[in-house]
């Protein structure tokens, strides 16, 4: 290449040469490395702020964006999107340092395990102990202070009662009164009140460790009493300490004597418990309870050991006498299903039923008499997060006045999520999210706005706040997009492959960026094939970084869905 401009100008020439080197250098890009992957940067690259509605219409705003000191609790308008700070986290760290010295104090307010419904107060456990956090007055106050650990704790509706386990047995605190009180006092290492066996946990209510209803008056707590005793014990050592720990966990194997569950309500006046009559149903497992409006009647959920026959009943709360109301059966399984919403007249209810095959929303009476089939079709509801994939609740809103429902489900694609509304008649069914990806929404109590975490296979999640029609659409976050663009990432293309009958099986593959189709490749396959367990979706999946890692190495990844995990349906 001939430059006759700087043939008598060599320092100029130096110096294009210099910047022309430095720009390829700038352009070049960072390989992908699990160290980084575990980085504070990868991991506040795809961070999104936390956020809570509250009754009251507004929400609890926490971008975990900003530095640590500067994070704190804001709350946030959804007419107008502004946003407005509610604690003082330097404050509200000073009072915790008190009680946990300055040593074991975070450095930054952290999330509470749960907020009340007016966001005045935020629950923490720190140490095995319960903390209270008064987020006006940005003021911690510890609620117990005891040897062993306090797990679960949730306030009551009325934010007047906090409840918690501690050693097997449910107590209850007031915070009015600064006084605490057991609601049961037979718990033991086999007997469980309110805390749930691994079975449970793990298999009916998503790995959580303590199941207890509230009363929407505030004056009952229903709860689990769970008798694990004679299930067999497994024990095996934790790999993670420096000095290993023996774990023991009781599960039963098949054709083995399971745990007994039986469902209580415990009056706090009185403090005593009703038992939920189980007559003839010593082998089923409680699934489910839900409070009907009027704190009268509690809904129980009962599934027998085969799996293939689920019961709805309402048990009168003074007595625990039970009315069955509706029967689910299957010749191969019943799915439990968290879809189940009472209407505020009192009248009538929605239920989620697999019963044609596909998930499906249906509406009742009171008595349980079938009225109308909601939603329809060869596609299925299904719940806004992919957090679990057999529970979850896929009715995000429900507007009683115009007779309307907002659902999320899988018409458009079983690898997306999108938001829609129908009305209760099963007329007018309207998709509202418009893009193509999952869309993770989470609605206003009083369903005028709802925000929304979208992502897809190449797009990083970002969050938005709507209202309920979509019209309006407010990005609040998106991904940290430098701290991607460093990287040559590669994305995913999703297909299918047709299986020996024709069924299209939802696959996808990623493939290094110089990709040569006449090489053969070393392939890693990633399959889970659980019932209702699809890997194959177009949302933005961590592991995705990992496979950046795999690409470089030279492999291929791919992944595919045999068809009970895809969702669809149970006929397939």
């Amino acid at each position: 290449m001939n430059f006759p401009m700087f043939k008598k100008r060599p320092l100029a020439l130096l110096l294009l040469v210099t910047a022309l080197a430095y720009l390829g250098f700038a352009q070049e890009k960072r390989k992908m490395t699990v160290e980084w992957i575990y980085s504070d940067e990868a991991q506040e690259a795809v961070a999104l702020p936390l956020y809570q509605w509250l009754d009251n219409g507004a929400a609890v705003y926490y971008d975990v964006r900003k530095p640590k000191e500067a994070r704190t609790f804001e709350s946030l308008d959804p007419r107008t999107g502004k946003r407005t700070v509610l604690t003082d986290a330097a404050k509200a760290l000073q009072a915790l340092q008190k009680y946990l010295g300055k040593e074991g104090t975070p450095k930054s307010l952290p999330w509470p395990e749960s907020f009340s419904a007016s966001g005045r107060h935020g629950l923490y456990s720190f140490n095995g102990d319960v903390y209270l956090l008064d987020t006006a007055l940005s003021i911690f106050t510890r609620v117990t202070d005891t040897p062993a650990e306090e797990i679960g704790a949730r306030f009551s509706p009325s934010e007047e009662l906090v409840s918690y386990v501690r050693d097997h047995n449910i107590h209850v605190y007031d915070l009015l009164r600064k006084t605490e009180r057991p609601l049961t006092q037979d718990g033991s290492e086999t007997l469980l009140n309110g805390e749930l066996s691994f079975m449970y946990g793990e298999d009916v209510f998503n790995r959580e460790a303590v199941e207890l209803w509230w009363s929407p008056d505030s004056e009952a707590l229903a709860y689990l009493q769970i008798d694990v005793s004679g299930v067999t014990e497994f024990r095996y050592d934790d790999f993670k300490p420096f000095n290993p720990r023996v774990i023991k966990q009781r599960y039963p194997l098949v054709g083995e004597k399971i745990e007994t569950a039986r469902l209580g309500i415990a009056e706090l006046r009185s403090g005593l418990t009703t038992w939920v009559d189980s007559t003839g149903r010593p082998d089923e497992y409680v699934v489910h309870a839900d409070w009907l409006p009027g704190s009268r009647r509690l809904s129980v959920q009962t599934l027998n050991r085969d799996q293939d026959v689920m019961d709805l009943s309402f048990a009168d709360r003074e007595t625990g006498r039970t009315t069955h109301v509706l029967k689910e059966t299957d010749e191969a399984w019943v799915n439990g299903s968290d879809d189940l919403y009472f209407l505020k007249d009192g009248k009538r209810f929605i239920w989620a039923s697999e019963r044609d095959g596909h998930k499906h929303l249906y509406l009742y009476s009171a008595d349980g008499k079938l009225l109308n089939q909601i939603t329809k079709g060869d596609w299925a509801v299904r719940a806004p997060f992919q957090t679990s994939y057999w529970s979850g609740r896929s009715v995000v809103a429900i507007d009683e006045k115009t007779e309307t429902l907002y659902f999320t489900g899988l018409e458009k694609s079983p690898q997306e999520r999108h938001l829609y509304k129908i009305r209760m008649d099963g007329s007018g069914r309207q998709r509202l999210t418009k893009e193509d990806g999952f869309h993770s929404v989470t609605f206003s109590p009083d369903g005028q706005s709802y925000f929304d975490v979208y992502s897809t296979v190449s797009a990083p999640p970002s969050l938005s706040l709507c209202r309920n029609e979509g019209a309006s659409r407010q990005l609040l976050a998106g991904p940290n997009s430098e701290a991607l663009a460093g990287f040559d990432i590669q994305y995913p293309e999703i297909f299918t492959v047709a299986a020996d009958d024709g069924f299209a099986l939802p696959a996808q593959l990623l493939k290094p960026k110089d990709f040569d189709p006449k090489k053969k490749y070393p392939v890693v396959m990633y399959h889970y094939g659980g019932p209702s367990a699809p890997t194959v979706l177009n949302i933005w999946q961590g592991m995705n970084l990992f496979n950046q890692v795999l690409l470089d190495k030279g492999y291929l990844v791919f992944s595919v869905d045999n068809r009970s995990a895809t969702a669809i349906s149970k006929t397939l």
